[in-house]
């Protein structure tokens, strides 16, 4: 009995043969070309979002930047020490402390309150300028990498469409044959 079964699950699920020959060469080379398309086009996609969050960061570096430089056009008071700074109210405390990833610490004047210094301002502008940088150096080698996988695919889908167009007219000679 259970022959009978193991015979009637291959009648069931019949095996193709292989091909053999140039055909079966040239439909690999294809499966394998398409394939390769989708990974390279996976990469792209993959650079694309790397380049949009990195879009993001710099937009809101600018932004930060643009914060900063508005600030230090407010009104300047000397401090005890000769020092001239800005005051600073609990809004653009937070946001130093946001721009500065909580690492700003403001000078407290003798009233109590609380300055953020010209040296401290030239700081903070300094490292969001090297952030953007960094982002622009960054973006630069992302975009040539992009290029360099749009060449890639345009290639591929270069010789994948000749493959074709030599498989189709291969298939027109043999159709031709026939008929004559």
């Amino acid at each position: 009995m259970q022959t009978q079964q193991i015979y009637k699950a291959q009648e069931v699920t019949p095996i193709a043969p292989a091909e053999t020959g140039v055909a079966s060469s040239e439909s690999i080379n294809q499966v394998l070309m398409v394939n390769a398309l989708g990974n390279i086009d996976e990469q792209i996609k993959g650079i694309s979002q790397g380049l949009k969050g990195e879009m993001e960061q710099k937009t809101n570096l600018r932004n930060d930047l643009n914060y900063l430089n508005s600030l230090s056009l407010k009104q300047q008071t000397v401090l005890a020490d000769g020092t001239k700074a800005i005051l600073l109210d609990d809004v653009s405390l937070a946001k130093l402390n946001t721009i500065s990833a909580g690492s700003f610490a403001a000078t407290t004047g003798a009233d109590g309150k609380k300055y953020i210094t010209a040296d401290q301002m030239n700081a903070l502008k300094e490292t969001v300028s090297g952030k953007i940088q960094d982002l622009n150096s960054g973006w630069e080698m992302k975009a040539i990498e992009m290029q360099s996988l749009m060449d890639q695919r345009k290639n591929m889908i270069t010789m994948l469409s000749n493959i074709m167009a030599v498989n189709n007219e291969t298939l027109m000679g043999i159709i031709r044959n026939f008929k004559s």
